[in-house]
């Protein structure tokens, strides 16, 4: 039970558990870089919806602007997001099978 409540943590977390922290540090620097590229590619694709000037930017609308360019963009980002879910799976697959 510790190892899946560990691999909810991050992905890597269930390999340090169960003592494999050569594999559990690779997962998390994995899993942390393929997050930060997909946190770029969400903030990019948020930037390209902004107004040129932002001071016609309403407070009002950030929220339904990032809604726009999630619809708008909405096959990258889950392309971006699937590398990011494959190291999720693998490393919780792989606690799994060695807890």
């Amino acid at each position: 039970m510790p190892v899946w409540l560990s691999a909810l943590v991050w992905p890597g977390a269930g390999q340090l558990y169960a003592g494999r922290r050569r594999k559990g540090y690779a997962l998390i620097a994995l899993s942390t870089l393929l997050g930060l590229a997909f946190a770029v590619v969400t903030a990019l694709s948020i930037l390209r919806h902004l107004p040129g000037d932002l001071t016609l930017l309403d407070p009002a609308r950030i929220v339904p602007t990032m809604w726009c360019a999630a619809a708008a963009d909405a096959r990258r980002l889950a392309l971006a997001a699937v590398p990011l879910v494959a190291v999720w799976l693998y490393a919780v697959l792989d606690a799994w099978r060695e807890a």
